[in-house]
C-alpha cells in the first residue's frame, strides 16, 4: 500500500492541517505539549469543534490521532523503501 493510499484509508478524519512551531517567546500552553499555530477559517473551525463534539472527542485529539497516522505511515513506508534498498 501506498503511504498516500495508507493515510487515505485512516478513520475519516475531519482535519487538513499543518502544524507551525510556536515561537520561541509564545505563552506556555498545559505544559503537557507545546502549543501549534494552525490557520484556519473561523467558521471551518467553529465547525470542526462541533463536528469532534459530535464524534465524542476535541480538536486537540483528533489532530493528534491524525498526525499520529499520518507519521506511522510516512514511518511504515521509510522503513519498506530501507528494506528494499538493503535487498538490492
Amino acid at each position: 500500500m501506498t503511504l498516500t493510499a495508507e493515510i487515505d484509508s485512516c478513520r475519516p478524519c475531519l482535519c487538513s492541517v499543518y502544524p507551525v512551531a510556536m515561537p520561541e517567546d509564545a505563552p506556555a500552553t498545559s505544559g503537557r505539549t507545546p502549543g501549534r499555530v494552525i490557520r484556519l477559517e473561523n467558521e471551518l473551525w467553529s465547525d470542526y469543534e462541533q463536528a469532534c463534539r459530535a464524534l465524542g472527542t476535541n480538536r486537540s485529539d483528533d489532530i493528534r490521532r491524525h498526525v499520529t497516522a499520518v507519521v506511522a505511515a510516512w514511518k511504515r513506508e521509510q522503513r519498506r523503501t530501507a528494506r528494499e534498498g538493503d535487498e538490492s
